[in-house]
């Protein structure tokens, strides 16, 4: 078998039967009407005594900033852009702050609403405005509606007036409360910026002395800054050191120039761009020109020799004489001023080098004193923010802000709010219906057992072959059976179960009945499944249950047989002897001692016969283990048709495991509405793993209710009519 029966059954116990619980709610149905009739009842006297109460709601817009009729800023302790602000404007509303202000405002504590009981102890008024307090906290309701700036407040009292009354001065007085924090918040400002003012003040005073005394102590000026004066003599200096340098380069290039020009002819030296705008030099150039022009002209006139030409050749060479000598003092004077230059270069370098160590030596002094210059500015600047501010809050201190405007206030209405009676009277009504209908789903799902052969497939996964209904049970068998079967519409329930088996494809030779305990009437299943099959075929009934004190032989054979029956052989009288006693040989003899099959075989109706169990002389688990117990089986088989076994109960023995690899099949036995499904499933579970086939399962002891096959049915009705007659 691929699938167990036990895991098939587990799958079909975890489906949904909705059958059972309309079946449970069908049999309790008059006590869920009662049940829920009752309870209104008695509940709709004490609904309508209740004291009507009535809920004024008035609606206010939380302000989420500032007004903006004065330029100057508030003091503000809140941030409305953050989510937290308006939940707690909501928790503030119903504070117990606000709501004593409201209570002393409408001077409750001497309204008769809100009087004092009855106590022994005196109380004082404080005592009492709290008691009111915590009495108005309690019916007090805020809501603040969702995505918006406004806020409902209710309240629920027993007079209309009153309500409304509380709702309005709950209101007005947290908006005074709030402007009344808002001025003391700008008073605590104002207080702490007048005292950090006068502490700046003072520290702005020592500051500036301090910074004082320290350009003192170290001779500093504050000219253009600490370093300004030494950073204009600096620059000074290094001004002077550039020209002096550059007027040292310059005469270095005139006298190197005046030196080469005095190798060069006259033409060319007065062309020198250095030299050539020299007044004297200009003058020498013009008259050497003149001088020249003139000597052209009189070589024109005169010879060489001609005094003229002499003179005027003369008068050139002193004129070149002349301006030789002026290029050596222009070179002596280039000299002295290219000299005076160098010293006056050096003078410059060394002054500035000494004003730079001093430069350098102030800087530590300079940042000193910009740290104590900038800490008085830091000093001062706030000063000024602070005594500012302080201006600002004097003339907030005088303007009046509401946090929150009355957006409708609240009217005294005129319906009480709660409670709703009929609405009350339904709901308990349906509540009570759905408590009863709750109790009995329950109960059904909490019921695991097997009521009906439609549970048997879901729950156990078993087919069912037959069902009983619960039995007149009385010991003697036999007797049973006759009456039984007498009425035919009873016998074919039993009947039904042989044709279920008869309509097999496989044949059973050998069947076996169990059950899960032995109080399961599955000695009687056997018997009357027995007496069925031997109405057209030779039929044994074996007992092999070892384990009940009264056995199935005991109960066959305890009704004493008729005379033609014991004398119809030997062997009948000598049952007939030991019938009082009920000591006959049965199994337990042919398995341990060895006897005879037929000496033990009891006939009881036509092609019935019973094998008694017999006396054990040793333990059952040791004597159905033997290998004989299989021969025997086999060697019945060959003399009858049809082999019924009443085995032992599972659940108390292994007796029925060991039996059962012998058999072509088992019948489990299942009495109705007992045992838990999951305890049956764990006793199948034992037989499928011997793979022994289950033909299927006989469900006894079924309620009249829960029957589905057309015997059983039948059977109810034909009884129903024979009680009616």
């Amino acid at each position: 078998m691929t699938i167990s029966i036990i895991e098939n059954g587990k799958k079909l116990e975890s489906t949904i039967d909705f059958s059972n619980f309309l079946k449970e709610f069908k049999r309790y149905r008059l006590r869920v009407i009662l049940a829920v009739l009752t309870v209104t009842l008695v509940a709709f006297p004490l609904i309508y005594s209740m004291t009507p109460q009535y809920s004024a709601t008035a609606t206010i817009i939380l302000k989420a900033q500032s007004d903006n009729s004065t330029p100057i800023d508030q003091v503000e302790d809140f941030d409305a852009t953050q989510a937290e602000y308006y939940p707690t404007q909501a928790e503030v509303l119903q504070s117990k702050r606000v709501i004593e202000a409201a209570v002393r405002q409408l001077d409750l504590q001497n309204d008769p609403l809100f009087e004092i009981k009855s106590t022994d102890k005196v109380i004082s008024e404080d005592e009492h405005v709290s008691q009111i307090v915590h009495a108005i906290e309690k019916k007090l309701s805020i809501s603040p509606v969702r995505f918006s700036q406004l806020v409902k407040v209710s309240y629920e009292s027993n007079s209309a007036e009153m309500s409304a009354m509380v709702t309005n001065a709950v209101i007005n007085a947290y908006i005074h409360l709030e402007e009344q924090r808002k001025i003391e918040k700008t008073q605590q400002a104002q207080e702490w910026n007048t005292t950090r003012m006068a502490e700046l003040k003072e520290k702005i005073t020592q500051q500036k002395s301090a910074i004082d005394t320290y350009l003192s102590d170290n001779g500093l000026l504050t000219y253009q800054g600490v370093d300004g004066f030494e950073t204009e003599q600096l620059a000074l200096v290094n001004d002077r050191l550039a020209t002096a340098k550059e007027k040292r380069i310059t005469a270095k290039a005139s006298y190197n120039t005046i030196s080469e020009a005095l190798g060069y002819p006259l033409e060319d030296v007065a062309t020198l761009p250095s030299i050539s705008n020299h007044a004297q030099l200009q003058d020498l150039r013009i008259a050497l020109i003149q001088a020249k022009r003139s000597l052209f002209d009189l070589q024109k006139k005169y010879g060489p020799k001609n005094p003229l030409i002499l003179e005027a050749n003369a008068q050139i060479e002193a004129i070149k004489l002349q301006t030789t000598s002026l290029l050596k003092e222009l070179k002596t004077g280039l000299y002295k001023e290219y000299q005076a230059s160098v010293e006056r270069e050096n003078k410059y370098r060394a002054l500035l080098n000494e004003q730079r160590k001093n430069f350098t030596k102030l800087a530590s002094k300079r940042d000193a004193y910009n740290t104590m210059k900038a800490d008085l500015d830091k000093t001062q600047e706030l000063y000024e923010k602070i005594f500012l501010r302080s201006k600002e809050q004097e003339l907030t201190m005088l303007y009046r802000e509401p946090a929150a405007t009355l957006l409708d206030p609240a009217t005294p209405p005129n319906k009480p709010s709660k409670p709703n009676k009929a609405l009350f009277i339904i709901m308990i009504f349906v509540m009570t219906f759905i408590l009863s209908l709750l109790f009995i789903i329950i109960k059904a799902a909490l019921n695991k057992s097997v009521n009906n052969i439609t549970q048997v497939r879901t729950r156990l996964g078993l087919e069912a072959i037959g069902e009983l209904r619960p039995f007149n049970y009385i010991e003697d068998l036999p007797l049973f059976s006759k009456g039984f079967f007498a009425h035919s519409y009873s016998g074919e329930t039993i009947h039904a179960i042989r044709t279920s088996i008869l309509l097999n494809e496989k044949s059973w030779p050998t069947i076996g009945l169990v059950s899960t305990d032995s109080d399961e009437n599955n000695e009687l299943s056997s018997y009357l499944l027995a007496h069925s099959l031997s109405q057209d075929r030779s039929t044994l009934l074996i007992d092999l249950d070892f384990r009940k004190e009264v056995s199935l032989t005991e109960e066959i054979l305890m009704a004493q047989p008729s005379e033609d029956a014991l004398s119809s052989s030997t062997a009948e009288k000598e049952v007939a002897e030991v019938l009082p006693t009920l000591t006959v040989m049965g199994m337990a003899e042919i398995l341990e001692n060895n006897h005879s099959i037929n000496d033990c075989i009891i006939p009881l109706e036509d092609n019935l016969s019973l094998l008694p169990r017999g006396t054990l002389t040793s333990t059952p688990l040791l004597t159905l283990s033997s290998p004989e117990l299989e021969l025997k089986l086999k060697e019945v088989s060959q003399q009858f048709e049809q082999i019924i076994i009443h085995l032992p109960a599972l659940s108390e023995s292994k007796d029925t495991q060991l039996i059962a690899r012998y058999l072509s099949g088992v019948i489990y036995t299942v009495k109705a509405g007992t045992l838990s499904t999951n305890h049956i499933l764990t006793n199948i579970d034992k037989l499928t793993q011997l793979q022994t086939p289950i033909i299927g399962a006989i469900l006894n002891n079924v309620a009249d209710d829960e029957l589905e096959t057309e015997e059983a049915q039948q059977q109810l009705i034909h009884q129903n009519e024979d009680l009616l007659s």
